[in-house]
């Protein structure tokens, strides 16, 4: 595992490692989505990568292969970081600091809107078809995880 943010800070993984600590070893599962899908303060600070390596069978030959695959948690929530693009902290018409309301949320899109006036500052958000909630997206859901496959690299 490792972490997207550039000035990532230890602090926020603790309460992470510490339930995925709990569930490798106490639960025998090692599934990083059974812990992500309560974990918060990593998602609003850094993505998570996993890297992984297993067997797929090969479509064209019918051999299992060895692969490698990363794969990426993505954190969304659709005023802080629709679909794992944080939302600027000031509007650039009015320059008020904080100033988003969601005015459309859907499983594939989020459209902000400033609070200042109806014709301030409108931004959208869409979801990468690529990245998949890991738990079912449902209308009022906020702070849902995203999986998307970064890589797939054959291993001799």
């Amino acid at each position: 595992m490792t972490f997207a943010s550039n000035d990532f800070m230890p602090f926020f993984s603790n309460r992470f490692f510490t339930q995925y600590t709990s569930n490798k070893f106490l639960h025998l599962n090692d599934n990083a989505e059974a812990t992500l899908v309560t974990e918060v303060a990593l998602g609003v600070h850094s993505d998570l990568f996993c890297i992984q390596v297993g067997w797929e069978e090969n479509k064209r030959s019918g051999q299992r292969q060895k692969l490698l695959k990363a794969l990426r948690y993505i954190w969304s929530h659709p005023v802080i970081k629709p679909f794992g693009t944080p939302a600027p902290v000031q509007c650039p018409r009015c320059r008020g600091l904080r100033t988003w309301k969601t005015e459309c949320h859907t499983r594939d899109s989020v459209v902000l809107r400033c609070k200042k006036g109806s014709n301030c500052f409108t931004q959208s958000f869409k979801r990468t078809p690529s990245a998949e909630f890991i738990r079912e997206w449902t209308p009022g859901n906020e702070g849902l995880w995203m999986k998307k496959t970064e890589m797939v690299k054959p291993l001799q």
